[in-house]
């Protein structure tokens, strides 16, 4: 027992380049072009499912302008968990969404969704977002 004890203190090796293993040369000249495995940081964290935004109107009749929308919001599974209606001012925000520019003319809305940053057109159609605005007109155009 006291041999095997003495065997495998002497077998041991540390890597060092001055021990006298029999394989470091082997490993210096590296004939397989062996990399150090990359360094794995944290993964990046998944962006989740911006409700999808549905511009129905715009208006500036009582001062300030002013973009009425409709919100779906979905489930991860792309489930509709329900819809929700919006009257917000420039630079008002509400429940993640502000409105950032109201261009009446143009009929286009600016919208911070969730820190992405959208422009939604009057009119247009989205089919994930249901058809609200379809067949609606801008009653300045």
């Amino acid at each position: 027992m006291a041999a095997m004890v003495t065997f495998g203190a002497g077998a041991r090796d540390d890597g060092s380049p001055g021990t006298n293993n029999p394989y470091t040369t082997i490993v210096s000249r590296n004939v397989f072009g062996l990399q150090p495995s990359p360094k794995v940081g944290s993964p990046t964290p998944i962006a989740p499912d911006l409700p999808k935004i549905a511009l129905t109107g715009t208006t500036s009749i009582l001062g300030p302008r002013e973009a009425l929308f409709k919100v779906t919001a979905q489930s991860s599974s792309g489930q509709i968990t329900g819809n929700k209606s919006y009257l917000l001012k420039e630079g008002e925000a509400q429940d993640g969404i502000e409105v950032t520019r109201v261009d009446e003319g143009a009929g286009v809305v600016y919208f911070d969704n969730h820190g992405t940053a959208q422009q939604i057109r009057l009119g247009a159609k989205d089919d994930s977002a249901g058809s609200v605005s379809e067949g609606f007109h801008h009653p300045f155009d």
